[in-house]
């Protein structure tokens, strides 16, 4: 009879987390990364930069993933298998790391917790990426499916190995889950690395030499293809026009552009309530748990998890002394240099809730039978299993009324019409990434919930109606977020009106490949996003935010876009900082000034590039082979 009972509050929670995934808005994949495993087929014609560096971050698990994410339907229906199945997997991880006593309660509450989980998916976004600001879930219990939600399930599981004193399986969970994606994952392997020294010298375990070796060969085959990687990208990019770079100029061009990907001061100055949530959400567990000491069932082997907790904002800290002793004194070149590359300042914090989520289950147990035992109203509650089950009925309860109130039935919500679209990648091929919101579309969407996706992906940075006072924007003021209520009334709304829509984007695209050639190098505004990903059988000149985030991973990537960025008069040291709110307006005034001469020198150096898309009121004197009140397309002779 137990079983049948727990079995149908399994299928009663499925059934729900379901509901709640096909209810939401189902997302497209992450923008670049459909991109990237488009670039797995290595099907594109005559690949150039910015192909070769957007297919980077392609790892190999985008071999496995690359049909489901350059197929509308198959990503929506892949997306929520793996939900559901990171599901399952947490409930049966939060089971067996308590002892059998605990096991049927801790069942209970996990899946009282991801009945919760969504309530969040349904309401949406920013609910959604909410749970990453507590440091629990990168991507995991996300609706969008990426390289990251599998680096999320692996550090779980490493976490739950590491509390049962499985230390050569914690490393092969993290090893693959660096293989999935590399770039925090190798700063997580080093985490992982470091936590024996913390078992042997702190709880005083023994450890045989030959298991030591045994995690550290693990770990590191788990980083060697991004190894591989880094040391080939001098050959990846030895057809580009390479430029050598000084590492100082590199690490004070990063600054001013992709800041908030990599620095701890930034964080700490310009998002200072969300780091306290990381720190309350992931550190009061563990003061908990020393408090209350062997009272916790299980207090031993839930202390090996601290340095899982700890030592990330140990490196967060450390990130943020290296960074003002660098703006200080000039020293730790280097080493700033690796910390721009593994983006460890400010990523991997967000993991920390991950182990935390463990002792915060035992810790609820704890406390639940600490108010059973205090007698009085709780008297009655002559078993912990009944406040466990009434935690699931409120959930249901939440889920319900969220359910009833958020949900908008007016807009038909087709998640079946849109797995049903099961063409093979050719549509991508075609269309780009604009085939998600036709597929959308056709799946019954309504346009303005789709076009809120398009701007969500691929929104113009600010575009102000005049040229807005730069004084203040200084490298001296790189820290400071400068965007305010001025800034906002200035934005130039007809700009917006006239350029960011989809409709608008698709028929611009349509007239391209109407028009162009396969292969064709396209010089476009290099403050519009999407255009590669729109037209993936181009090659498109510089597309300034992504391919400013690709020289995160490394200097040659950097140097290899420099000479276009020269071209088009955006260098980073001549323009205000990105947080400045101002750099986007000031790289479209630099690129309206530019002449036909200055394609034409363009075309010069790399002959493929024939062809100029821009604004229409941007004249120049070349062919028009496109124009329309928006758009002007023109062929470089």
């Amino acid at each position: 009879m137990k079983f049948f009972f727990e079995a149908r509050l399994y299928t009663l929670v499925g059934v729900l987390l379901a509901a709640a995934f096909t209810a939401s808005f189902p997302w497209p994949p992450q923008r670049t990364h459909d991109l990237a495993a488009f670039m797995s087929f290595n099907e594109c014609l005559d690949c150039g930069l910015g192909h070769v560096s957007n297919g980077l971050i392609a790892t190999p698990l985008y071999y496995l993933l690359k049909f489901l994410m350059v197929t509308p339907g198959l990503y929506a229906m892949g997306s929520l298998v793996v939900f559901m199945i990171c599901a399952g997997i947490f409930v049966m991880l939060v089971k067996f790391s308590g002892n059998p006593t605990q096991q049927p309660y801790l069942t209970k509450l996990s899946l009282a917790f991801l009945v919760m989980v969504g309530v969040v998916q349904m309401l949406g976004f920013p609910f959604v990426d909410g749970m990453r600001e507590l440091g629990f879930g990168v991507d995991f219990l996300h609706p969008s499916l990426s390289s990251r939600t599998f680096l999320s399930l692996a550090f779980l599981i490493c976490s739950f190995c590491i509390i049962k004193g499985k230390y050569i399986s914690a490393a092969l969970a993290i090893a693959a889950g660096s293989i999935a994606h590399p770039t925090n994952g190798i700063a997580l392997t080093l985490i992982v690395l470091m936590t024996p020294i913390y078992l042997i010298i702190i709880l005083k375990e023994r450890l045989k030499i030959r298991s030591l070796l045994a995690i550290v060969v693990i770990c590191f085959l788990g980083i060697v293809p991004i190894l591989m990687k880094l040391v080939s990208l001098s050959e990846i990019f030895r057809d580009s026009s390479y430029l050598s770079i000084a590492s100082a100029d590199y690490i004070a061009a990063l600054y001013r552009d992709e800041i908030d990907d990599f620095s701890a001061v930034y964080q700490l100055l310009v998002h200072p309530n969300l780091l306290l949530l990381k720190l309350a959400f992931c550190l009061s567990p563990i003061g908990l748990l020393v408090f209350h000491g062997k009272k916790i069932v299980n207090y031993r082997s839930l202390l090996r998890l601290i340095p899982l907790i700890v030592l990330p904002f140990l490196f967060f800290f450390f990130v943020a002394l290296i960074e003002l002793l660098y703006a200080k004194f000039g020293v730790f070149e280097f080493i700033m240099e690796k910390i721009i590359n593994s983006q460890v300042g400010c990523r991997v914090v967000k993991y920390a809730g991950l182990p935390a989520v463990f002792i915060w289950f035992s810790l609820i147990l704890f406390y639940m039978d600490s108010l059973v035992k205090l007698g009085g109203i709780w008297k009655s509650l002559t078993s912990k299993m009944i406040a466990v089950n009434s935690l699931i009925y409120i959930s249901i309860l939440i889920f319900s009324l969220i359910a009833v109130l958020f949900v908008d039935y007016k807009n038909p919500y087709n998640y079946a019409h849109l797995v049903l679209n099961t063409n093979i990648e050719k549509n991508y091929k075609v269309e780009g990434r604009t085939s998600y919101y036709k597929a959308l579309l056709n799946a019954g969407y309504s346009y303005d919930r789709v076009n809120e996706q398009f701007l969500f992906d691929c929104k113009t940075g600010p575009i102000y109606r005049s040229r807005p006072d730069v004084s203040n924007s200084t490298a001296s003021e790189l820290y400071k977020n400068l965007s305010n209520d001025k800034l906002r009334s200035m934005v130039d709304i007809e700009f917006f009106d006239l350029f960011d829509d989809l409709n608008e984007r698709q028929h611009i695209i349509g007239e391209i490949q109407a028009s162009l050639p396969s292969g064709a190098g396209i010089i476009t505004p290099p403050y519009f996003n999407c255009f590669r990903e729109f037209l993936p059988q181009y090659d498109v000149y510089f597309q300034e935010h992504d391919d400013g985030n690709f020289m995160l991973g490394a200097k040659q990537v950097y140097g290899a876009f420099l000479n276009r960025m020269i071209n088009l008069n955006i260098e980073y040291s001549e323009i205000p900082t990105q947080s400045s709110g101002l750099n986007i307006d000031i790289i479209r005034r630099n690129w309206l000034k530019l002449s036909e001469n200055d394609y034409l020198s363009i075309k010069n150096g790399e002959p493929k590039f024939s062809y100029v898309l821009t604004e229409a009121s941007h004249y120049l004197n070349l062919e028009v082979i496109v124009k329309s009140d928006t758009w002007a397309l023109y062929r470089i002779q």
